[in-house]
């Protein structure tokens, strides 16, 4: 299994659990730089969006062992109020794909 595996399996996952417009806006975070302060503390991965005047904190759990995401989490009322993914979140998992591939290459694709 190679990482570029991982890393499109993941992006499927959260693309087909998003609204489009969600999507579209996650891909706009990563490509104007919004996504800031990527960190990675023993599987806990950790960043700040910056979505206009506003910035988020969008943290997921690693559990290597089991080579799956625990939980995922955003500060913005969609995540935390109607407990959905967001823009936030999208936008994280792609910088992870694109720009952080070593924290996610451990995961398993078939999760």
């Amino acid at each position: 299994m190679t990482a570029a595996g991982v890393g499109k399996s993941l992006l499927d996952h959260f693309y087909s659990n998003l609204p489009e417009e969600d999507w579209l806006t996650g891909v706009d975070f990563y490509q104007d730089g919004s996504i800031t302060e990527v960190s990675n503390a023993h599987g806990l991965v950790s960043a700040k969006i910056i979505d206009r005047d506003v910035v988020y904190d969008v943290r997921l759990k690693i559990l290597p062992a089991q080579k799956c995401i625990q939980w995922i989490e955003c500060t913005c009322k969609k995540n935390r109020a109607y407990n959905r993914y967001c823009e936030h979140i999208a936008g994280l998992m792609i910088a992870l794909d694109r720009d952080y591939n070593e924290i996610v290459s451990v995961l398993d694709s078939n999760m």
